[in-house]
């Protein structure tokens, strides 16, 4: 068997072109052939907190904080009571707000919840949502004559 010589095969390329040649395969390592990553379809993880989260029935004023987190980047966090939106201030993954905790003017002694619902989006429109409730207990009934 004869074996033909390397300047016969590559005429007169030089030595690093004849190793480029021979190196690459051509394929770029990826032999699914797309090297486009995979779409985001990961919802963002998001909680929150109502520092106190019961109230006496006179209501008061309670401290939001909400955490999220996302495998890319959060775009944007909001909180909402009854569809009004609650001013958040950001610092990091933490945002903070103050949340207007109305008072119970219950006349039948059942106690009122406030949701504070919470939602996160990330840059490719995935949506995380959450709520955190705070309890306002009733005024106790006047005494019977």
């Amino acid at each position: 068997m004869t074996f033909a010589q390397p300047h016969q095969l590559f005429g007169a390329l030089p030595l690093s072109a004849i190793l480029l040649l021979t190196a690459c395969s051509g394929g770029g390592g990826n032999s699914g052939g797309s090297s486009s990553p995979a779409p985001d379809t990961t919802v963002p993880a998001v909680s929150g907190t109502l520092t106190p989260n019961t109230f006496t029935f006179e209501g008061g004023v309670a401290t939001l904080t909400v955490s999220a987190t996302d495998a890319g980047t959060v775009a944007t966090t909001s909180a909402t009571v009854g569809g009004t939106p609650v001013t958040l201030t950001q610092t990091g993954s933490t945002w903070t707000g103050s949340v207007a905790i109305p008072g119970n003017g219950s006349t039948t002694g059942a106690s009122a919840t406030l949701t504070v619902n919470l939602r996160a989006t990330d840059l490719a429109g995935n949506a995380g949502v959450a709520s955190v409730a705070a309890t306002v207990t009733a005024a106790d009934a006047p005494p019977a004559f």
